[in-house]
């Protein structure tokens, strides 16, 4: 009897030394597969993957912080937003809830995000990202009062500086006519002309307005803030433009201006490099309208060098086919609009966002009268600065 109570106690004191040594060896192989995920792709999947492991074993807290991190790392958002689903914000720890309420942002699940959001707050004051995060998802949500209570509030922690400055700027982008948002804009910059993050935005509005003008002005002004890629890029906008004019105006000189002014682009941009691609796709367009369709296959070609083309770029490249009497290529690819099958009904052409442009020998309305549909918008804005966005829409 006495050999077993010494036993049991033996046993009950390895367990309680065990403890914290197990407790240890958590902390360890999280710090491990911590630093393991910092070293590519690879080792970031893999670490994740053992994280959730090691959480779904242990149900430690800290484990659970650092594998929801990783998750969102991923951009697997879901993923990190169902770690828990049981848990209350007020469970999570404040770096938890950092990484969760931008995952569910991201989501558009906004009142998920808020709730996250006010509970960091609630726990530590200090950080700006709680009240940021706040405001920003106010924004998201409609609450433009709340944003607005939000905002006052970092500014009444922290001071004036340039994320607050952007989340007046993104609230006014959701409450304001494009009119208001411009004079804010304006303001700003004549307020303090080295306010980049002003400048950047109203070259953007200017850009959303298709007011090439005050691009151009920005873009001269500010030098320091653009790079020599935005240039180009706006110089891809003015020659589409042209063209965009050319076509609607059967103005031959407006085309060849834009022919030129895209060749221009094409010659600096880099080889395969979005730009590249749309100033070929659209030199291609004045090319075509040019009467020029041996230079306007040419193009294709290479165009076909970086990889098949949209629609509505192979149904020009199928247009030229047809005008260089090449009729039975133009057929195989499948893509000829019934229109241009008919050689007895009018050509359509496409521009860059695919819509149907007028030939140079004919309205609208004799189009139609011939049998074709056309539902061309001369003041339609093209790819310009959405369909492919340059670097600095997407800053």
């Amino acid at each position: 009897m006495t050999i077993i109570r010494r036993l049991s106690y033996s046993v009950a004191l390895a367990l309680c030394w065990a403890a914290p040594v197990w407790a240890d060896s958590v902390d360890e192989q999280r710090e491990r597969w911590a630093v393991h995920a910092r070293g590519g792709e690879a080792q970031l999947a893999e670490a994740a993957q053992q994280m959730g492991k090691l959480y779904q074993r242990t149900g430690d807290i800290k484990v659970r912080a650092d594998w929801i991190a990783l998750l969102v790392r991923q951009d697997k958002r879901a993923e990190a937003l169902a770690v828990c689903k049981a848990c209350y914000p007020s469970q999570y720890v404040p770096d938890e809830l950092q990484n969760l309420a931008k995952a569910a942002r991201d989501e558009k699940q906004f009142d998920k995000a808020l709730a996250l959001y006010q509970e960091l707050q609630r726990r530590d004051a200090s950080l700006k990202i709680g009240f940021l995060g706040g405001a920003l998802t106010a924004v998201d949500m409609g609450n433009t009062a709340l944003a607005g209570q939000q905002i006052q509030t970092y500014y009444e922690l922290f001071g004036e500086d340039t994320d607050i400055l952007m989340a007046r700027a993104y609230l006014g982008s959701q409450s304001q006519s494009p009119e208001e948002q411009l004079a804010a804009l304006q303001k700003r910059v004549e307020d303090n002309a080295d306010d980049k993050d002003a400048v950047l935005q109203l070259y953007r509005l200017a850009a959303a307005r298709r007011d090439l003008a005050t691009q151009e002005k920005l873009i001269s002004r500010y030098r320091k803030f653009f790079t020599d890629n935005d240039r180009l890029w706006l110089q891809e906008a003015q020659a589409a433009a042209l063209l965009r004019e050319g076509r609607a105006n059967n103005d031959m000189r407006q085309l060849n201006r834009a022919y030129e002014g895209l060749s221009k682009v094409i010659e600096k941009a880099e080889a395969g490099s979005e730009l590249y691609v749309q100033s070929k796709r659209d030199r291609m367009e004045a090319l075509i309208a040019l009467g020029r369709n041996d230079e306007a296959l040419a193009d294709y070609n290479d165009l076909m060098q970086v990889g098949r083309q949209p629609n509505h770029v192979q149904e020009q490249y199928a247009q030229a086919l047809l005008m260089n009497d090449k009729p039975t290529t133009a057929k195989s690819l499948n893509l000829v609009p019934n229109e241009l099958q008919d050689p007895n009904k009018p050509k359509v052409l496409f521009d860059a966002l695919g819509n149907p442009i007028p030939p140079l020998d004919s309205t609208t309305a004799s189009m139609a009268a011939q049998g074709a549909t056309t539902h061309y918008n001369p003041t339609a804005v093209r790819s310009l600065q959405f369909k492919v966005l340059p670097p600095i829409l997407q800053r």
